[in-house]
Formats: structure tokens, sequence, C-alpha cells
């Protein structure tokens, strides 16, 4: 009976914080909701008074005599958050327009509750101030619901509905079989990929039989990853909207630049378009194995484009073959600057792996992404397969020194000529650092390098912890590779930041 309570309350929230923005009073005058999530506190506050008493959970007093204590829903909320600010600067002053400062600041706050041992919520809301000065100084606020779920568990059953993230995998940064949660490129790669992930509304269910842990998730509604194209030193196209202003630009390529327009041609919200997944887990033997399957839509763009020689630009799959187009195309020869962004589906078929041999931990993941599409040699889309595998390896050298690598292959099967595509791509990663002082002082230095292109990213920093809650952090971005690779496109924008962080 408690539990069909909990679920029942537990529904009655989860409508609540998904809601459509407006949505009360959308809902009592019949207008069409906005589209946008948000948290509506007095309704969520009268929810919780709503159940408070009849829904208490009962807790005996300390001697587990006299009359019971009622533990309420209110009385089980727990808050918690953190503040980071982030203050950058660009070391190398190339022109005018670019960003020489930013100043990044981001608030989390959490809160999560219980209306029973089997019945969970939690919540988290975000707002991000961003602060940049070139010429001008320019600022940006934005407030967003992050995570909002239901947790319920009973018997052998695990189920967690809402806004949520959802991580597959066992390697480090670079996971191939990781894909479920699209990403926020708003400073590219700089931070490190669980703070890049957004959250998707969906369901995960998770049943455990015999040490086998079956996992599904449901995907109602598609989300694309957040690329910036364009009045950003992170943009794909830098500052060229303001560049191209200068009186020394030839005038046909100044009106290309101006015309230019970015399209999303992203699925409409219905069930034909959700997406779904499965995974199996054991451990065998002391290791760490999965299998998973994912039905989606890849939340990065196939690139199109028109017209260059009179040939659409069609089917590039990345960012990376797409700079490398754009690196060598002569202006003068391109007819339309507009730019169709397509979300195509995908499906990836993944394993990994993950187990210790003595003091080594060794982890491993790979994924086979079925027809995913490139550009040939006559800028015609086609389709190819492609495998992508990680291995990895770490250790803890005595106490303190801990050392990660990586080494990851991509593969296109059935390889023809592609334009700017290799049949194999090989990079690594990794990351080694040491404590001092009892761990209030961590050095650190991480490292990625793609040797077929040539390109590369390193971050040493160090982080002196003056407190439990209170951490400070000053460090380095250096980027390098030629101008035709995806991190050599934002070689001259090498940072030093220092970073300030508070947890409550």
């Amino acid at each position: 009976m408690r539990l069909a309570r909990g679920v029942f309350i537990g529904i009655g929230f989860l409508a609540l914080i998904v809601m459509p923005e407006g949505g009360v009073m959308a809902a009592q005058s019949g207008e069409p909701p906005l589209g946008s999530v948000t948290i509506h506190p007095l309704l969520v506050a009268q929810s919780y008074a709503s159940f408070t008493e009849e829904g208490a959970e009962v807790i005996p007093d300390e001697e587990g005599n006299g009359e019971p204590e009622k533990r309420g829903v209110l009385e089980s909320l727990d808050f918690s958050g953190s503040v980071v600010s982030k203050l950058a600067t660009d070391l190398n002053k190339n022109n005018d327009i670019e960003d020489l400062l930013d100043f990044r600041n981001h608030l989390k706050l959490e809160a999560k509750a219980e209306v029973n041992e089997s019945v969970k919520f939690f919540a988290s809301y975000q707002i991000k101030y961003l602060l940049s000065k070139n010429g001008d100084t320019d600022d940006d606020l934005d407030t967003d619901l992050w995570e909002a779920y239901l947790d319920c568990t009973f018997g052998n059953w695990d189920v967690r509905i809402g806004q949520q993230i959802v991580r597959w995998g066992k390697t480090d940064e670079l996971s191939p079989v990781d894909n479920i949660n699209p990403q926020e490129f708003e400073e590219f790669v700089l931070p490190k990929l669980d703070k890049r992930k957004l959250p998707l509304l969906l369901a995960k269910v998770r049943y455990f039989i015999k040490g086998y842990t079956l996992e599904g998730v449901f995907i109602p509604f598609f989300k694309r990853s957040h690329i910036t194209f364009f009045d950003s030193d992170w943009g794909a196209f830098d500052h060229l909207k303001e560049a191209v202003e200068r009186p020394t630009i030839p005038p046909a390529i100044r009106d290309l630049v101006r015309s230019a327009r970015l399209s999303y041609d992203e699925p409409p919200n219905n069930l034909k378009n959700s997406s779904f997944g499965f995974r199996v887990s054991k451990t065998l033997e002391g290791v760490d194995v999965a299998l998973s399957y994912l039905y989606s839509r890849n939340p990065l763009p196939t690139v199109e484009s028109a017209v260059y020689r009179g040939e659409g630009l069609r089917g590039i799959s990345s960012l990376s073959q797409f700079f490398k187009i754009l690196r060598r195309v002569d202006l003068t020869q391109v007819r339309s600057a507009d730019l169709a962004l397509r979300y195509r589906r995908v499906n990836v078929w993944g394993a990994e792996m993950e187990t210790t041999w003595g003091d080594v931990g060794i982890r491993g993941e790979v994924a086979y992404f079925h027809r995913l599409s490139f550009a040939d040699d006559e800028l015609s889309k086609v389709n190819k397969d492609l495998v992508h595998y990680v291995l990895g390896a770490d250790y803890t050298w005595g106490e303190n020194l801990y050392i990660n690598l990586q080494f990851s292959q991509q593969i296109v099967l059935n390889y023809e000529d592609l334009f700017y595509q290799e049949r194999v791509t090989n990079a690594f990663n990794g990351t080694v650092n040491k404590e001092f002082m009892q761990g209030f002082l961590i050095p650190e230095v991480y490292f990625y390098w793609n040797t077929t292109d040539g390109d590369f990213y390193l971050n040493p920093s160090v982080k002196y912890k003056w407190a439990d809650s209170v951490s400070v952090s000053v460090g380095l971005y250096i980027l390098g590779g030629d101008r035709d690779t995806l991190i050599g496109n934002y070689k001259d924008n090498d940072e030093l930041y220092c970073a300030v962080e508070y947890t409550f």
C-alpha cells in the first residue's frame, strides 16, 4: 500500500516538473504550452503538503519505544549545491574581435527527498552567467531545470523516470558506447565529458536476476547537442560574420557570409521519432562485462550545404571532415553558404569490460555504428559502417601518483576514397596527477593526441583544496594542429584560467 501511494504521489510530482512553462495557466485556459520545461514551486509545495501526513514514514524513537515519530517528505528534503567561477584569458591576441576575457559563473542547486525507502525524488536547477570582453563587453544569462526524476524500487525492479543523464561504458573521456545523452560544446571540448553531458527526458528500467542486470531506456523526444557556430572564439566559424565587415574583404565574399543561414532539421516530437536501447551486464570471474544496443538519432548533425562548383556538399558526418573541406574550398566558387543540419538515425551495438590485473585497472569498449554518412570525392553522400574501440589502463604508483592512459582507433569499413576522411584514425588520451600535502595540492596533466591528423589538446593544472568545500584551480588549455583539423581549427585559443569552486 505504501509503495502504491508513493508511486501515485511520485507520478504527480513528475507531472509537475515536466509540465511546459506556463503549463498551469495554459491547462486552465486551453492555450498551447510554450514547450520549455520548468518547475512550478507552488504546486510542488502543495503536493508535498498534501501527503506529508498521510505518506509519512513512521520512525521509532532512539530507544525503539514510545510514540513513533512521523517523518514526512518535507522532513526528508535534503538540499545541496555548488558555485563555480572561472576567469579565462586568451594567450594569443590575433585580432581585435576575438574574446580576450571570459568570466563564467555556474550555480547548481540540488534537492532530494523520499516518500519511503522505495520512492525517492531528485531535482537540480542551474544558473549560468557569462561575461566576455573583446572590444565590447557582452553578457549572457541562462537558467535551466537540469535533472529532475522519480526513483521507484520494488523487488528486483528499479525504475527512474524524468530528466536525467545515463552513462554507459567504462572508458574515460573517449567512450564509444556512451551515446545516450547529447553534449554541450559552448567551450568546445575543454570541459570534461561528464560536465558536457545534457540531461534527457527518458525512462530507465533495470531488472536484477541471478547476477545479471537487464537495463532498458526509452527516449520519447529528440534533443540535439549544442554547437556554437558564430560569434564566439569556440564557434565553428569563430567571429566570421564580424571579420567579413572589414574593408579589405572582397564584396562577393562579404555578401556570401552575410547571407549565410543555419537550419536545424530536427524530427518532430512524436512516438515515431522516439529512441530506445537495451543493455545487459554481469560480473564474470572478476571481470565486469556488458553488451548494449541503441537505436537513436545522432545528436551531432550531418552537415549539408549547397552549392560549391554546382555541387552540393552532402553527408558530411563530422565537424572534423567539414573543417577540412572549409580550409580547402575556394570561396569565390561557393554559390550559397546556407547550411542544413540534419540528425540521422543511428544503430549502435556496443560491448564493454573492466577488470584489474594486480594493481593495474584495465578497461575497454568497442562500438559498431551502422550506416554513418560521409562525403566521397565527388561530394556525394555515401553510407559506411564504422567500428570504434578504446583500450585503457590506470595505475596508482605508491600512494598518490595516478596514471591513466588510453588508445582509441576508428575504422571505416568497406572503405573507398572519402573526402578528407582516413580509413583508420588513431588517438591517445590520458591523465597523470599526484597528490601532495595529504591531498590538498594536486597537480595534473590531461592530454589528447590524434596521431592520424596530428592535432592535440593539453590541459596542465594545479588544484588546491582550501577547505573541504572550497578549491582553487589554475591551469592552461593548449591546442594545436593544422588548421584543417578539428582541434587545430582552434589553435589560436590557448587560455590561462583560474577557477574557484564552493560546494555546500
